[in-house]
C-alpha cells in the first residue's frame, strides 16, 4: 500500500466514525422544545367563538317584516314589487295562500313560489324573489359619526357603507384608524378593530357588518365613553374576546 492510498484510507475511516457520532448524539438528544403558542390560544379565548366571529358570511335568510319583491316572469298580475314579510314569518299571495317566508334565502323562496304556482296555475313558471329592504336585520353605529342610532340593513352591508348610512364618521374629533365592531357569537362579546383611512383608500378589506353588531368611531385626543372599551379590544381585523 503506497503512502498516498494510507492517507486516503485513514480520511474515509475517520470520516465514518465521525458519522456514527454525529448519528448516535443526535438519537440520545432531547426532543426541540414545543412552539410557544400563539394567535387566538395565547389569547385564552374561546376557539369556537373566535371561528364563528372570524367566519364568511353566509347567505342572507329573510326575517319577519323584511320586504322583498316577487316577480313571475311574463306575468304581471302574479308579480308583486312590494311584499312585506309578516309578524309570524309568512308572506301571502293571492294564487297561493300565505306560506313561509322566514329563514329562507331569496332562491330558496322563488323555488316554492314556482312549486305552488305550477300545481295552480302556470307551467314551469319563473320566479324571481328580490330583498327590498332587511328591516330585521340592524345594526347601532355610534360614536364620532354624524348621526348615532339603529340602523336596518338593505341585504350584505359592509363596515364602510353602515359608517356612510350614518351620516358618515365626524372627521373633526373621529379617530379614523380605531373603529371597532362588536358583535355577540355563541354568547360571547367578541370584538376587532379596523382602520377605516386604510379601508377607504382600499388598502384593506371593507369587513362585512352584521345583524346585532354594533359599530363605534373612536375620538382622537379625548377620554371618550368607549376609549377602555376600545383599549380593551387587542386585534386589528380579527375578533376576540375582550
Amino acid at each position: 500500500m503506497t503512502g498516498k492510498t494510507g492517507v486516503y484510507m485513514f480520511k474515509r475511516s475517520l470520516a465514518a466514525a465521525l458519522l456514527c457520532l454525529f448519528a448516535a448524539a443526535c438519537a440520545s438528544a432531547s426532543p426541540p422544545p414545543a412552539p410557544a403558542q400563539t394567535g387566538f390560544q395565547s389569547l385564552g379565548t374561546d376557539l369556537a367563538a373566535v371561528r364563528a366571529a372570524n367566519a364568511p358570511p353566509t347567505e342572507y335568510r329573510l326575517g319577519p317584516f323584511d320586504k322583498i319583491s316577487v316577480s313571475v316572469y311574463q306575468m304581471p298580475d302574479l308579480s308583486f314589487p312590494e311584499l312585506q314579510v309578516g309578524a309570524t314569518g309568512q308572506i301571502v299571495l293571492p294564487q297561493v295562500g300565505p306560506m313561509p317566508a322566514a329563514g329562507k334565502t331569496t332562491g330558496e323562496l322563488a323555488f316554492d313560489v314556482a312549486t305552488k304556482l305550477a300545481q295552480c296555475c302556470l307551467v314551469n313558471p319563473q320566479v324571481i324573489v328580490t330583498l327590498r329592504e332587511a328591516v330585521s336585520q340592524q345594526v347601532t353605529v355610534t360614536g364620532a359619526v354624524k348621526s348615532q342610532g339603529v340602523i336596518s340593513l338593505r341585504g350584505r352591508t359592509t363596515l364602510q357603507q353602515v359608517i356612510a348610512m350614518a351620516g358618515g364618521a365626524d372627521t373633526s374629533v373621529a379617530d379614523m384608524k380605531s373603529v371597532a365592531v362588536i358583535r355577540v357569537t355563541n354568547g360571547q362579546r367578541m370584538g376587532a378593530k379596523f382602520n377605516l383611512e386604510e379601508i377607504m383608500k382600499g388598502a384593506a378589506p371593507d369587513p362585512e357588518v352584521m345583524a346585532g353588531d354594533t359599530v363605534v368611531v373612536d375620538a382622537s385626543g379625548s377620554k371618550s365613553t368607549f376609549k377602555n372599551v376600545l383599549q380593551a379590544i387587542p386585534l386589528v381585523g380579527i375578533f376576540t374576546l375582550f
